[in-house]
């Protein structure tokens, strides 16, 4: 057999295991030696792309392909390459994937400040998930792979997010109130996916479908949420100020830490509660407030000091004559 019928036996195919790259170069270093009805094996999931001193050429879908002229039209041409020489053509293989890449997460590591029109700029955290995907194999392999030999998951992930939370602030400007986040979080989702694809569309790449799951206020913003839902509820403020302060004396008398109380915040609570308590015109009006107590007049006894009527000829406190 001759030496270009044992080369011409040489299959080049990928497998990833991990199941996490998008892109690999076999083999992963140097070039390939491609010789006429050389052999590329393209798994369901994959692409396999020729790349020539630097130039995109011919893209390979799932299948069984030989490397002929008539396979490999840009590549012939790139190469100037006649099939029938014993020289190998040297050129790199790609293998990317064509597979879906779904539940992918993302999220705020810290807060993002969006701009409601009824309460102004407020601080939230949102997470959700998003599916991905290779969508231009050549501009894949030109704008993110470069000459990287691999390309994996944690890299594309990376960029979806950054992009994400890019537009995520513009996205909120429909919602008012936040009470409204929860009920528009698919309208954000819908507005975050156009607003995303047509960036991560330039890299070859595309989102199916971006999830909000939650967009919550920061904790200081609940708690104060929380605290003005209970005194709507409630409805007269004294009362929930009195509610509070007795909670917060409870929590001083019974310190679950083990650790003292301090004497000046317990004596705080008490002077503040009791101010609240006793201090009745703070919370109404000065015409709702207690009649004063009336001074005694009329005639002092001189042994008990006590008081008796004018006419009266004895003492009522101890009987003694007046």
């Amino acid at each position: 057999m001759s030496k270009q019928g044992i080369l011409a036996r040489g299959i080049y195919e990928f497998e990833d295991p991990s199941g996490t790259l998008l892109a690999a170069k076999i083999p992963h270093t140097g070039t390939a030696d491609l010789y006429d009805r050389t052999r590329i094996v393209v798994a369901p999931n994959q692409y396999a792309v020729f790349v020539y001193n630097g130039q995109i050429a011919d893209v390979f879908g799932p299948g069984n392909h030989e490397v002929r002229t008539e396979n490999t039209p840009l590549l012939t041409r790139l190469a100037n390459w006649k099939f029938g020489f014993e020289s190998p053509l040297r050129a790199e293989i790609w293998f990317l994937s064509r597979q879906t890449f779904s539940g992918r997460r993302w999220g705020t590591s810290t807060p993002i400040l969006a701009n409601l029109p009824t309460v102004g700029s407020v601080p939230l955290r949102a997470y959700g998930n998003f599916n991905v995907r290779i969508a231009d194999p050549k501009a894949f392999l030109a704008g993110l792979v470069g000459r990287k030999a691999v390309f994996d998951l944690q890299e594309l992930e990376d960029l979806v997010q950054g992009q994400i939370l890019e537009n995520l602030p513009k996205c909120l400007q429909d919602v008012k109130e936040i009470r409204d986040l929860g009920l528009k979080q698919e309208a954000i989702s819908e507005k975050l996916e156009s607003a995303t694809n047509p960036i991560l569309r330039k890299f070859g790449i595309e989102v199916i479908e971006i999830q909000v799951l939650s967009i919550t206020p920061t904790k200081e913003i609940m708690e104060a949420l929380e605290e003005r839902i209970a005194m709507d509820i409630v409805g007269d403020p004294r009362t929930y100020l009195v509610y509070k302060l007795a909670n917060s004396l409870d929590a001083l008398t019974q310190n679950p830490s083990g650790q003292k109380t301090d004497p000046s915040q317990l004596m705080m609570t008490l002077m503040l509660s009791k101010g609240l308590i006793g201090n009745e015109a703070a919370f109404a009006p000065a015409a709702e407030a207690a009649p004063k107590k009336r001074i005694a007049t009329g005639l002092q006894c001189p042994a008990c000091y006590a008081y008796s009527s004018p006419d009266a000829a004895f003492c009522s406190g101890c009987g003694k004559k007046l």
